[in-house]
């Protein structure tokens, strides 16, 4: 009996410490992402993140080209995901009212179409830029990464998506 004990006890602190880092990682991450809903930095952060990658495969001219544009765009690309977030946020609040109000949702949900269209716009409005204004050279040399990195096989399939998306039009 005692044997069993002993197993018991230490079956029972590993679990303990188990549930314990469990939620401590949840608590821990479910902070940071509260942080970040209400810090619009991360977006600035986020376009940061993305220009460093994208110009690590350019060369210097290119490079500065590749700035400018950022430079250039980030206030708008910037304004629009504050506005997607907000948006998005104002489309929770009216879903979660006691007696949700048509309008109130159909206007929040229009506002946060709206707002994505404009992260599309800015976002292809950067892409636009680079395309018209990188060498052939930088052109060809991110299209490989892309190749290397993201082929489009996710479309082989399409009879596939089909058959799972008829149901749509019943």
């Amino acid at each position: 009996m005692f044997k069993n004990s002993k197993l018991l006890t230490v079956l029972f602190a590993l679990s303990l410490a188990a549930n314990l880092f469990i939620f401590g990682a949840i608590g821990y991450y479910g902070y940071e992402l509260r942080g970040l809903a209400k810090d619009g930095h991360w977006i600035s952060k986020q376009v940061d993140r993305v220009e460093k990658r994208f110009l690590r495969h350019l060369d210097e001219e290119d490079q500065r080209f590749a700035r400018n544009v950022f430079a250039e765009r980030r206030p708008a690309l910037r304004a629009a995901f504050i506005e997607l977030r907000d948006a998005r946020h104002d489309v929770g609040i009216a879903m979660r009212a006691e007696q949700p109000d048509a309008a109130q949702l159909t206007a929040a949900i229009d506002k946060s179409q709206h707002a994505a269209d404009m992260v599309n716009k800015s976002v292809h409005g950067v892409l636009r830029d680079l395309a018209q204004g990188l060498s052939p050279k930088a052109r060809a040399k991110i299209g490989q990464h892309l190749r290397d990195r993201h082929p489009l096989d996710h479309h082989d399939d399409d009879d596939h998506y089909e058959d799972h998306h008829d149901d749509d039009n019943d």
